[in-house]
């Protein structure tokens, strides 16, 4: 599909598409005239009846809560849809940063927005997190990555990657891993991380470490989420961006990442080893998105036949695209 752009108010963080159960999309991001981690950030969302064809226009996102004091600075963070619930996740940054930053959920109800009462996150994760895109595992279990950071002053010190898994459709969440990127007691920044199934009962996940010279850090679970390493591994050659994955079944993965200011897309077919899919979807021009493309998110298609997703041009407009998958066999 050709570059599909459309328009928002300056956008301050993710954009995310997702199918809901009724076989529409909706579109999701931060907006607002503030840069992330400020009080007045918003969300915004948008509806798609017919697959991304055409979309209504940006309406607020309300949760039915207030939005002052530690509730300010509401952002969109996931939102889960399956054919029995949605659930949605969101960060508020309040006026303080980051000792104010609190991660919630609401989940269980069948529609968007749900009307179940917010909750945070379990445990320590209800405080200096934030989680990134969910996958179903294939015994029917959700599972999120999340980042977690044990101390922060004035820096976010000591992150802590792993997964929180939920066996009742959302309604609950239990945390598994406590992963590090490298020696404790150092500004490390931001770890986002993103998890895929292979074979198994494999999980792995990708850590891109920005205090890091964004190198990208890759951490295996072998029993399905369960257990993990203490610390995750410095792959070779691992100027991957920022990274989302998708399993294409067995161990075919595909990988949406922007290295070097491009938006690309790779498939591996080995567990990710190897990519011998490469291919580049949008580059640095004066013709369509340009110089800042970040935090792709999306799902494949039931038929692993396309890849849609959305990503955020130059915090200024949430993009959608559509690409066609290669092939398998």
């Amino acid at each position: 599909m050709a570059y599909d752009g459309t328009a928002t108010k300056q956008v301050a963080g993710d954009a995310n598409v997702r199918a809901l159960p009724d076989g529409s999309w909706t579109l999701f991001v931060a907006t607002g005239d503030d840069p992330e981690a400020k009080s007045r950030r918003a969300s915004g969302i948008m509806h798609s009846p017919d697959r991304g064809k055409t979309w209504t226009p940006l309406t607020p996102f309300a949760i039915g809560r207030g939005r002052d004091g530690e509730r300010a600075g509401f952002g969109p963070v996931e939102l889960i849809a399956t054919r029995g619930h949605v659930s949605h996740f969101w960060a508020t940054h309040a006026a303080k940063w980051p000792e104010s930053w609190r991660m919630w959920f609401a989940g269980g109800g069948r529609a968007l927005p749900s009307g179940d009462t917010p909750a945070p996150l379990p445990g320590r994760l209800g405080q200096r997190t934030f989680v990134r895109n969910a996958i179903t595992a294939r015994d029917g279990r959700l599972m999120m990555p999340f980042q977690h950071y044990l101390a922060s002053d004035t820096a976010l010190m000591e992150p802590r990657c792993g997964v929180i898994v939920s066996a009742d459709g959302g309604k609950t969440w239990a945390e598994h891993g406590n992963i590090r990127v490298g020696p404790v007691h150092r500004r490390f920044d931001w770890e986002e991380s993103n998890v895929v199934e292979l074979d198994g009962g494999r999980i792995v996940m990708l850590i891109r470490a920005s205090g890091l010279m964004a190198m990208t850090y890759r951490a295996e679970s072998t029993d399905g989420g369960k257990t993990w390493p203490a610390a995750a591994t410095l792959l070779r050659a691992s100027a991957l961006g920022t990274a989302s994955l998708y399993s294409l079944g067995g161990n075919a993965v595909a990988m949406i990442h922007n290295p070097a200011g491009r938006l690309a897309l790779w498939v591996s077919l080995d567990g990710m080893q190897c990519w011998p899919y490469q291919r580049i979807l949008t580059k640095t021009t004066s013709v369509g998105p340009k110089e800042y493309m970040s935090y792709p998110h999306g799902f494949v298609s039931e038929d692993k036949a396309w890849l849609h997703f959305a990503f955020v041009d130059k915090m200024q407009r949430a993009v959608h695209y559509s690409v066609k998958l290669p092939g398998l066999k």
